[in-house]
C-alpha cells in the first residue's frame, strides 16, 4: 500500500558533494563515451511511518561522446531520447569501461548517500550532434546506498 504525503509534508535536503568522478567507456566503434551522475536534489517525504521517510534523488546523467574522424558526419542537433529512438540503426553496441570513476559520494547531516553510475546498454543512431559526432541512446542505472552517519562517542 502507498502512503499519500501531502506537499507540505517534503523538505529539500541539503547535501555537500564529496567525489562525483568521470567514468569513460569505449564503444566497439572506437568512440569514447564519458559520463558522470550529478545529484541535483534530494527530497525527503514523510513521515511514512515512525521516524521513516522516503527520498527522492533529482539527478542528471552528464555524458559526452568523442569519435574517430571518419564516424563523424554534418552537425545536428540536441535530441529528445524519442527521437534518437527513431533514429537507431545498431542495437546494444559492445563497450568496455577504461575509466571506473568509482562510487560518487554525498554527505548530508545525517547520511552518507553514495551512488555508482552502472552503463547498461548503448544503441548507435543515424543522426549526429552539434560537433558531428554521432548520436547515441545510452542507458545507465544508478545504484545507491545510504548509511546513517555514525555519531562521535561521548563521555
Amino acid at each position: 500500500m502507498t502512503k499519500t504525503i501531502a506537499p507540505e509534508q517534503e523538505k529539500l535536503i541539503d547535501f555537500k558533494t564529496i567525489s562525483e568522478e568521470w567514468n569513460q567507456y569505449e564503444l566497439e566503434d572506437r568512440t569514447l563515451i564519458k559520463s558522470k551522475f550529478v545529484l541535483v536534489n534530494i527530497i525527503q517525504k514523510g513521515p511514512l511511518s515512525e521516524g521513516v521517510y522516503q527520498a527522492l534523488f533529482s539527478s542528471q546523467n552528464v555524458t559526452g561522446v568523442y569519435s574517430p574522424v571518419e564516424l563523424r558526419g554534418t552537425p545536428g542537433q540536441k535530441y529528445s531520447v524519442d527521437e534518437l529512438g527513431k533514429h537507431i540503426i545498431q542495437h546494444n553496441l559492445k563497450f568496455k569501461q577504461t575509466v571506473d570513476g568509482g562510487w560518487n559520494e554525498y554527505e548530508t547531516e545525517n547520511s552518507i548517500i553514495q551512488v555508482r553510475n552502472i552503463l547498461k546498454r548503448v544503441d548507435k543512431t543515424s543522426l549526429f550532434d552539434s560537433a558531428g559526432m554521432p548520436a547515441y541512446l545510452v542507458n545507465f542505472e544508478a545504484i545507491v546506498t545510504v548509511k546513517p552517519k555514525t555519531k562521535p562517542a561521548t563521555n
